[in-house]
């Protein structure tokens, strides 16, 4: 049976950090995240209380992953390779690659 409470802490996880890097730069946010800026704008601003609350509310996660399930796919099978793709259509940097 699924624990809604952990549902509730991934989404809570995942919307807590689109703040945090939305307060920083939230052109990376987008890119990042995927969020449109109005809701990053709202997550930039927003108590974490507000946030912990919307994510009570719903029984399901907030978030659907980045990357499409091909990519996903490929990136559990091969990091290395969609690391190189990431650094060509500019998401990262060489440098990031080795942090």
């Amino acid at each position: 049976m699924i624990d809604n409470r952990n549902l509730q802490r991934l989404s809570q996880l995942y919307l807590y950090t689109a703040r945090e890097i939305a307060q920083d730069d939230m052109k990376t946010a987008q890119t990042v995240t995927g969020l449109p800026a109005d809701l990053l704008s709202w997550l930039r601003d927003a108590d974490l209380n507000a946030i912990a609350n919307a994510t009570e509310a719903v029984p399901v996660l907030s978030f659907q992953p980045r990357l499409p399930h091909h990519l996903l796919s490929r990136l559990l099978k091969s990091p290395a390779e969609v690391n190189d793709a990431a650094v060509m259509i500019g998401v990262k940097t060489d440098a990031s690659l080795t942090d």
